[in-house]
């Protein structure tokens, strides 16, 4: 699970993978967020984060949205931290096992 970026969470948007990409031993993926930035997480085949970087334009949009008052606060370090960080949950089920095709028509 990717995380939720409060600029998402102030635009009622969900963060939305894209734009994936295996290169190497590393799979690429971009989660956009609202006015043609994102976050670019670059994971190992485990799902590991190996390394996140934000869109040029993402601090200056999360400004932009403070100053709006959509936000209460400016980007920090803190904040930006654990926006790097890719959760697993090794207990979902497996949406395509037949024990829950059951729950899906299509």
């Amino acid at each position: 699970m990717l995380p939720l970026p409060d600029v998402d969470k102030a635009m009622g948007l969900l963060p939305m993978p894209a734009n994936f990409k295996i290169d190497g031993g590393h799979i690429t993926v971009e989660t956009p967020t609202p006015e043609l930035g994102g976050i670019v997480y670059v994971l190992d085949f485990d799902l590991n984060t190996v390394e996140y970087r934000f869109s040029d334009n993402f601090a200056a949009f999360h400004r932009r949205l403070a100053v709006q008052h959509l936000l209460d606060h400016v980007l920090t370090a803190e904040e930006s931290r654990p926006l790097g960080k890719v959760v697993r949950f090794p207990a979902a089920p497996d949406g395509n096992s037949p024990e829950l095709k059951r729950f899906w028509k299509f």
